[in-house]
C-alpha cells in the first residue's frame, strides 16, 4: 500500500527541495508531497514546486489549516499556504522566465506560436519549448488556459508591448 501524502520537512529538503520530492515521486507516482517550512519564503516555494511537490504548508499554521492543506493536496490540488498576501498564483508567475513572461503575453493577445517564432526569428520549436515550460509552471493544460490565467493576473497589461520591445532589443522594426 502506498501513501497518499508524504510530508517533507525544509530540513530535509535542503537539497532545493528536488532530490525528495522527485524520490517519492518516482517510487509511488500517485502520492501527493507537501514541504513543511519554518518559514514563507517566495524561494522554498518556487523550488518546491518545481521539483514537483504538490504544495507548501508552514509550521506557524494552526493544525486546521494543516489538515485542510493536506486534504486539498490529496484531491489534487496545489497548495501554497505562505500567508495572507501570498497567492499561488503569484508563486507561479515567479517561476516564469522572462521570455516565458513575454510569450505569456503574447499568447493572451492571440499571437500563435508560428507567428512569434517568426517575429522573433527563432525556430517554432524554440517558441513551443518556452510554451511547454510555462505550461508546467503554471500548472495549466493548454494555451487557452494559459492565456486566461494571464488576462486573470494582469500580465497582458504588463507585457502589453512585448513584441515592440523584442524588436528594439534584436536591433528590428
Amino acid at each position: 500500500m502506498q501513501p497518499r501524502i508524504e510530508m517533507i520537512t525544509e530540513a530535509h529538503s535542503r537539497s532545493a527541495a528536488r532530490g525528495p520530492s522527485r524520490a517519492v515521486r518516482a517510487a509511488s507516482p500517485a502520492t501527493r508531497v507537501l514541504l513543511l517550512a519554518a518559514q514563507a519564503r517566495h524561494s522554498v516555494a518556487a523550488a518546491a514546486i518545481a521539483a514537483g511537490a504538490d504544495g507548501l504548508v508552514t509550521k506557524d499554521m494552526s493544525s486546521q489549516q494543516v489538515v485542510a492543506a493536506i486534504h486539498a493536496a490529496v484531491a489534487g490540488r496545489r497548495v501554497i499556504a505562505m500567508g495572507s498576501d501570498t497567492s499561488v498564483e503569484q508563486v507561479q508567475l515567479a517561476m516564469l522566465s522572462g521570455r516565458e513572461r513575454e510569450v505569456l503575453g503574447l499568447l493572451a493577445r492571440g499571437r500563435s506560436t508560428r507567428r512569434i517564432a517568426w517575429d522573433w526569428q527563432v525556430a517554432e520549436s524554440t517558441v513551443r519549448s518556452h510554451v511547454q515550460n510555462l505550461l508546467g509552471k503554471l500548472d495549466v493544460h493548454c494555451k487557452l488556459e494559459a492565456a486566461a490565467f494571464a488576462w486573470e493576473h494582469g500580465i497582458v497589461a504588463a507585457a502589453g508591448s512585448t513584441l515592440q520591445q523584442s524588436r528594439e532589443a534584436m536591433g528590428r522594426r
